[in-house]
């Protein structure tokens, strides 16, 4: 982190930002700036807010959740579940708890595949034992009505034709073109029914649902919750590990920021974590800044591409380098400690 930023030694042409020229975002409104620059005085301080997980919390939340479920408001009373879940210290009895009274919630409205599910995550999770038999009729009422109810599925976009060999997220009957009219755009290979998903974007997400996975943006009832951080849910352990940004987010006010403030600095994050050093990531940027606009790499199959692909991407941000926000960015990404590979304690938590 120490050797992140660098100074612009003139050579290229280009030009680095100065992240500490304390240009006015113009595009923000005056709220939105106090709100930054008083952000920005707390990291210079060294005041950064901790979020850490926190089991009186987690019991408010579960309590709110009962008391929406009580009302039959059924989605509310999950989303409060999956709050508990979230601030619930790892090993307790919240952590099954909250598990438990989502499948309720999951039950009432007839998600039967999720409820066994979330059945199965609260015993896993040592629900008490006076609780247990409460669990075991509801996987017997489940099981009993799955054999009667067919359920539609729902599940993750996906493409209505086989995956270019090079893209994986576009579909085979679709090229990427570039033409002084339309700048980069999409040409249909042949006739394409408007029902037909030809393009499932994988490169850079903000999840910003409480049933959306922070990785892949995939909507999942079952969510799991980050072991360390109150704020961040998963849709397995497989997108925990995936998810590398994530390292340097935990634990932070990461998710209280607002979604375009989030995304530029995943952004940065999806740099760092993309290249070794930040002498190879400044030879890629300056390399690329001498590209024509219609060069795009050959191929979506590794992390270096897929960056090079979001890097030629046209922006529409609301603010402009070198701007306040910029600062903001700088000095929270500068703050930011990367933590170990979490997944051995994950495969403790919920695979054992």
């Amino acid at each position: 982190m120490d050797n992140l930023w660098k100074k612009d030694t003139g050579k290229t042409g280009h030009g680095y930002v100065d992240l500490f020229t304390p240009l006015m975002c113009l595009n923000a409104s005056l709220n939105e700036l106090d709100s930054i620059e008083k952000l920005m005085h707390s990291m210079e301080l060294g005041e950064l807010p901790q979020i850490q997980k926190d089991n009186q919390q987690s019991t408010e939340w579960r309590l709110k959740g009962n008391t929406l479920f009580g009302q039959q408001k059924w989605e509310e009373a999950a989303i409060c579940y999956n709050k508990s879940l979230c601030f619930a210290e790892v090993g307790t009895e919240n952590v099954a708890l909250a598990y438990s009274n989502r499948s309720a919630c999951l039950f009432r409205v007839h998600m039967y595949n999720e409820v066994l599910i979330d059945i199965d995550l609260a015993i896993r999770a040592k629900l008490p034992a006076h609780l247990l038999p409460k669990l075991e009729q509801r996987k017997k009422d489940t099981l009993k009505l799955m054999s009667i109810i067919k359920r539609k599925e729902e599940s993750k976009p996906k493409l209505s034709y086989i995956a270019d060999k090079n893209f994986p997220c576009m579909a085979n009957v679709v090229d990427i073109k570039y033409n002084e009219e339309f700048g980069r755009h999409l040409a249909a290979k042949q006739d394409i029914p408007a029902d037909k998903v030809v393009l499932v974007e994988d490169i850079l997400r903000v999840a910003d649902n409480p049933w959306e996975c922070h990785s892949c943006s995939k909507i999942c009832m079952n969510c799991i919750a980050c072991p360390n951080c109150p704020d961040i849910m998963f849709c397995g352990v497989d997108c925990i590990n995936k998810c590398k940004t994530h390292n340097f987010e935990c634990g932070t006010f990461f998710p209280n920021l607002q979604v375009s403030d989030r995304f530029l600095i995943k952004s940065l994050l999806f740099a760092i974590t993309t290249f070794p050093n930040v002498d190879s990531l400044m030879q890629f940027v300056e390399a690329a800044l001498l590209e024509r606009p219609e060069t795009l790499p050959t191929s979506m199959r590794d992390p270096e591409s897929k960056y090079h692909f979001f890097f030629k991407l046209s922006t529409s941000a609301p603010y402009p380098l070198g701007s306040t926000v910029a600062n903001m960015a700088y000095m929270y990404v500068n703050n930011l400690p990367k933590e170990p590979n979490r997944l051995e304690i994950i495969e403790n938590l919920y695979l054992n």
